[in-house]
């Protein structure tokens, strides 16, 4: 099967797993401007949107009236935000490699995702996936991993996969 798209691998996955989005809670880390909380909106799923960036924030504000598909937008860092809710969909796409070898941001984070993300975990690496998988699997509460597809993006070649508990 050939699934071009980061999108297509997601809702395959899901449609496999039969994890019906309606009603799941999604919450989309570092979500720029927003096309994948809006995807996920479009399905059912109560999304939050979380980005550190004023430009991504406005136009993620800005396409979601033009669209139509409202989710719950913040403009705050994930590591230190205050999000009372559970979720049962993370998405960390492109994200992770970041912050990653910043010790006490790295530990903030993985601590925020233990607290908040407690079904799955749909990632995709940096340039060093191998190293990043790692530091996901023995940092959070996961304890699974499926690798779904090779990507490329910015002059890196990443991997694309989803963390489950068993």
């Amino acid at each position: 099967m050939i699934l071009s798209i980061r999108q297509d691998w997601i809702k395959y996955w899901i449609a496999c797993k039969r994890c019906p989005c309606p009603e799941k809670r999604v919450i989309d880390i570092g979500c720029n401007i927003g096309y994948y909380a809006r995807y996920f909106s479009r399905e059912g799923a109560m999304v939050t949107g979380i980005d550190p960036m004023p430009e991504h924030y406005e136009l993620a504000q800005a396409l979601n009236k033009l669209e139509r598909v409202p989710f719950d937008l913040r403009l705050e860092r994930f590591e230190s935000a205050h999000l009372p809710e559970s979720y049962d969909i993370g998405l960390l796409l492109t994200v992770f490699y970041h912050i990653m070898n910043i010790d006490h941001v790295r530990e903030a984070f993985l601590r925020q995702i233990n607290q908040t993300v407690h079904g799955l975990l749909f990632w995709e690496s940096g340039g060093a996936p191998d190293m990043e998988r790692s530091v996901l699997l023995n940092g959070t509460h996961f304890n699974r991993y499926e690798k779904l597809a090779v990507t490329e993006g910015t002059g890196k070649r990443r991997e694309l996969g989803v963390f489950f508990t068993a």
